[in-house]
């Protein structure tokens, strides 16, 4: 507009203030790097000094005051521009910084909060549930169960033979064992179900089953029963454990988890009552486990 315009029109100055804002705008809006809107600061005016001397043909000394003065002020309109980027492009930095740090602040929290609930809901040697998160679960499979009218077998499971182990080669080699055996039944389960570890040589396990099949379930236990008793290689050491397993379900023994957990408890504990001597080593048997099966009634 000031290369168009004459400097006899009224707007002449007007436009002027306009390569004043746009100097400003340039360094403060526009989000451009500084080297950037530092060359297209000078561009501009040198571009505003070329239009007033050079193109206009005008001697130097006629405007001499006017020109001096005015690009005094396009300079200080740039570093004003400047200056302002300088701050603005620090505060943006120290504000990202900031939200970064907040962010890594909140992820951590969030972290430890999930780390918390995770050992608080888990055992710290298997990994598994443990009471009080199985109860939970198992609570939820029963309300399932009633909503879609099928069984929820509960399995009370104790290893046989766990206390040699420990006795012998020491707690290691014991917690290798316990460590091992959650592996095999966790991976023996089906989707859906449930297995937890409540304590010692103690392992819970909530299977969801059709009422048509609820026989089965003395067969899963044999299943359960044989895969705990493959072999284990410990620390070099070829060891066998058994185990015993006691059976509850609802809706047959009950719709309380503490009725059904009390029921598959002695059950398990029924199903130990006899058991033979066993010594610790490759003379564990598959006879060393045993297993309680439930009638189908209620008791």
């Amino acid at each position: 507009m000031i290369y168009i315009s004459s400097p006899i029109d009224q707007a002449y100055e007007t436009y002027f203030v306009g390569v004043i804002l746009i100097l400003i705008t340039l360094f403060s809006w526009t989000y451009l790097k500084l080297r950037i809107s530092v060359p297209l600061a000078l561009i501009s005016i040198l571009g505003y000094a070329y239009i007033e001397v050079i193109d206009r043909g005008m001697e130097l000394n006629s405007r001499e005051a006017a020109l001096v003065t005015n690009i005094f002020l396009l300079g200080s309109a740039a570093i004003i521009g400047f200056i302002a980027q300088v701050m603005r492009d620090r505060y943006i930095r120290e504000n990202y910084l900031l939200q970064q740090s907040l962010k890594e602040a909140y992820k951590a929290k969030a972290e430890e909060a999930k780390d918390n609930e995770y050992l608080a809901n888990h055992d710290p040697l298997t990994g598994l549930p443990n009471r009080r998160y199985m109860t939970e679960l198992l609570e939820a499979s029963m309300k399932e169960a009633e909503e879609k009218d099928k069984v929820l077998v509960i399995m009370f499971l104790d290893l046989n033979g766990f206390k040699q182990v420990n006795d012998i080669y020491g707690h290691a080699a014991g917690d290798k064992v316990l460590k091992v055996v959650a592996k095999r039944l966790e991976l023996a389960i089906r989707r859906g179900d449930h297995i937890a570890r409540l304590g010692g040589d103690e392992y819970l396990i909530g299977l969801m089953m059709d009422k048509d099949h609820l026989g089965e379930a003395e067969n899963m236990t044999e299943k359960f029963a044989a895969i705990i008793a493959q072999p284990m290689n410990i620390e070099g050491i070829r060891v066998r454990v058994g185990s015993s397993i006691g059976l509850s379900a609802y809706p047959i023994h009950g719709n309380q988890i503490s009725v059904l957990l009390d029921i598959a408890d002695k059950r398990m504990y029924a199903a130990k009552k006899g058991r033979p001597p066993i010594s610790v080593g490759s003379s564990y048997q598959q006879k060393d486990n045993k297993v309680a099966v439930f009638p189908g009634k209620k008791v």
